[in-house]
C-alpha cells in the first residue's frame, strides 16, 4: 500500500448476508481491494471473516462505512407545492404522519433533496422536489449494538436502499440511459419499488408482497416440511427455480404492473428497464423473470467500465464476476464517499 494511501471498508448488511469491501484511496483514484460474502446466520465465521479482512482497526473494531436495509423503512416521493412551509417542523411531521403512515416520534427521519440526494436545510435553500426517508429509531439502536458485537464501528451508517438508488442513477448515466427504469428491492414480506428517471427519483411506492409469500409457494410446490427449509433451498444453488419462476413473482408481478400502467397513464412514459437489486446472488433468474414476464430489458451491471470511469480500479477483476446487483449497495456507499470528497475538494478551491 502507497504511503499516503488510506485505506476504508464498506459494509453492507442485508437480513442473512454480508457483502463487505475494502479499498485504498490515493487521492486521484480507488483501488478495490477485496469483495467478501458473508453468511450472517454463521457467528463464528462472521467474527473471522470481519477480523482476516481489516489491518484498520480502532481497539479491535473494524472501522467501517455502514448501510443496512430496516424492516421499518419508509420513503416517500413529494412535489412540495410550498417549499418555504417546509422549514416548519411540524409540517413535515403531519406531512409524513399523514402520508407515509408513520408516527415521526417514533421514527429516525431524513429529507434528501430528490435532484442531489443530500439533506435538505429549509431554512437556507428550501426545495420542491423531496424524498423522505427513515426507520423506527428503536431498530436503528438496535442493529448500532449488533455492530458492536460484531467488533464494527461504523464511521457513518445509513440505509442502504439510498444508496442502492443513488450507484443505480449514476450507472443509467453512465450507459446513458434516458427511458424510465424501474428498481425494486425485495423485502420479506413487503417490498420497495422506486421508478428513476432524468437522473433523479420519479415515483415510489410500497408493494405488499415479498419472499416470504415464495417461500411459502416452493414449500407447496415441493413438498417440504416448512417454509425454513424453503428459504435455505430458495438461497441455495441445489435447485434451478428459472423453470418456476413464473409462478412465484405472479403475485409480485401483478402488483408492479399495477404500479408501472398508473406510473404511465400518470406520466405519460413508458417503462423499458427494471432490475431488482438487493436479491442474493443465487437468484439471478429473478430479474430476468420479471424483466420477460414485464416485455422490458432487464438492467445487467457491468461494474468494470463504470467504475474505471467513476476512477474506481478493482486488483481482481474475477473478484466482479461473483456478485450480481447485490453489489449496489456497497458500491452507493463508497460512490458516495468519493462524491462528497471531490465536491469538498471543488469548494476549497473556488473559496
Amino acid at each position: 500500500m502507497g504511503k499516503n494511501n488510506k485505506t476504508y471498508f464498506y459494509s453492507d448488511f442485508t437480513a442473512s448476508t454480508l457483502t463487505l469491501l475494502k479499498a485504498e484511496d490515493n487521492g486521484e483514484r480507488v483501488l478495490i481491494r477485496d469483495i467478501k460474502e458473508i453468511n450472517l446466520r454463521d457467528e463464528e465465521a462472521t467474527a473471522g471473516a470481519i477480523e482476516s479482512i481489516t489491518e484498520n482497526k480502532r481497539d479491535g473494531y473494524l472501522l467501517s462505512t455502514v448501510g443496512f436495509y430496516p424492516e421499518s423503512s419508509f420513503f416517500l416521493y413529494r412535489e412540495l407545492e410550498e417549499p418555504k412551509k417546509a422549514s416548519d417542523g411540524m409540517f413535515l411531521s403531519k406531512l409524513v404522519a399523514s402520508e407515509g403512515k408513520v408516527d415521526p416520534e417514533e421514527y429516525t427521519i431524513t429529507v434528501l433533496s430528490n435532484t442531489k440526494g443530500i439533506p435538505i436545510d429549509f431554512s437556507k435553500a428550501p426545495e420542491k422536489e423531496v424524498l423522505f426517508c427513515g426507520a423506527k429509531t428503536s431498530e436503528c439502536l438496535d442493529f448500532q449494538n449488533r455492530l458492536l458485537e460484531l467488533k464494527v464501528f461504523p464511521r457513518a451508517m445509513e440505509i442502504s436502499t439510498l444508496g442502492t438508488v443513488g450507484a443505480l442513477l449514476d450507472y443509467l448515466d453512465y450507459e446513458e440511459i434516458e427511458d424510465p427504469a424501474l428498481m425494486i428491492e425485495l423485502g420479506m414480506d413487503t417490498s420497495h419499488a422506486f421508478i428513476l428517471e432524468n437522473g433523479k427519483v420519479s415515483q415510489y411506492r410500497l408493494i405488499q408482497q415479498g419472499m416470504r409469500r415464495m417461500f411459502g409457494m416452493v414449500k407447496s410446490e415441493l413438498g417440504l416440511k416448512d417454509e425454513t427449509a424453503a428459504a435455505r433451498l430458495f438461497h441455495s444453488d441445489t435447485f434451478d427455480f428459472q423453470e418456476m419462476g413464473p409462478k412465484l413473482a405472479g403475485g409480485l408481478l401483478r402488483e408492479i404492473n399495477a404500479y408501472a400502467a398508473f406510473y404511465e397513464v400518470q406520466k405519460g412514459s413508458t417503462i423499458r428497464h427494471v432490475i431488482c437489486s438487493s436479491t442474493p446472488g443465487k437468484l439471478p433468474w429473478l430479474n430476468t423473470t420479471l424483466a420477460k414476464m414485464m416485455v422490458v430489458d432487464p438492467i445487467e451491471i457491468e461494474y468494470g467500465d463504470w467504475l474505471a470511469e467513476r476512477g474506481i480500479d478493482v486488483e481482481k477483476t474475477s473478484v466482479l464476476e461473483q456478485h450480481t446487483t447485490n453489489l449496489l449497495g456497497s458500491l452507493g456507499l463508497m460512490l458516495d464517499r468519493v462524491y462528497k470528497e471531490k465536491k469538498d475538494e471543488v469548494e476549497e478551491e473556488t473559496a
